[in-house]
């Protein structure tokens, strides 16, 4: 990227994270990447390699997307739970969630969090390593799992099964993605009884899920 789109300067903007995925049946390889700028621009990149391209001398063609930050502080949590990400058939479950596919096997991951229109970028012009920070993100309890407003849409966060360490979260009316970790940037707002100040649950301590309230004393 030439030129970050928030503070005009060159450069700067740079991939943070990158991860490559397995061609689908428009692709021969998919590379997903997180975009970051030290102004605080933080955006989704997909490269994708066109069937055959490469055998034509063709290019990979790169599309910026600009989801919600909270889109791209989990995707980027994903990439980095990756031990191998430059291996396309990794077994992980990062590329598990991250390789989402439709019937007829188009990954469309990004469709989970609405179709937000791609602007097409040239090749990377920084090295992959850019600096990227978590922005924390508050969720408040919703029955036995969790749900935060995010840009006008509802998040939904569901323990899967209840007293398990996995989650599925559905945003709007999306299918859901299937976490195998709480990211340590989400913290839960927690309320007392009786009108009490809200709270927070530590960050980086996914919350408890018993399944059945404790009781009252």
């Amino acid at each position: 990227m030439k030129l970050c789109p928030d503070c005009g300067r060159a450069g700067v903007a740079g991939v943070a994270r990158r991860i490559v995925l397995p061609g689908d049946r428009r692709s021969d390889e998919i590379a997903l990447e997180i975009l970051a700028c030290g102004c605080g621009f933080k955006a989704v990149g997909v490269a994708e390699a066109a069937r055959r391209a490469r055998l034509r001398g063709g290019d990979a063609e790169r599309v910026c997307y600009r989801l919600p930050a909270a889109a791209v502080d989990l995707i980027a949590f994903l990439i980095a739970r990756c031990p191998d990400p430059a291996e396309e058939y990794c077994d992980c479950p990062a590329h598990a969630t991250l390789n989402r596919r439709d019937l007829r096997n188009q990954w469309n991951l990004l469709h989970s969090f609405a179709p937000f229109p791609g602007f097409e970028i040239g090749a990377a012009s920084a090295p992959l390593g850019t600096s990227f920070a978590y922005a924390p993100l508050a969720w408040t309890r919703n029955g036995d799992g969790y749900r935060a407003a995010i840009d006008g849409r509802e998040w939904r966060l569901e323990p899967l099964p209840p007293g398990a360490s996995r989650y599925e979260l559905s945003v709007g009316d999306a299918l859901g993605l299937e976490l195998d970790a709480w990211p340590p940037f989400w913290v839960v707002e927690e309320g007392e009884e009786g009108g009490g100040e809200p709270g927070r649950s530590k960050e980086g301590q996914p919350p408890r899920h018993e399944g059945t309230k404790a009781p009252r004393k």
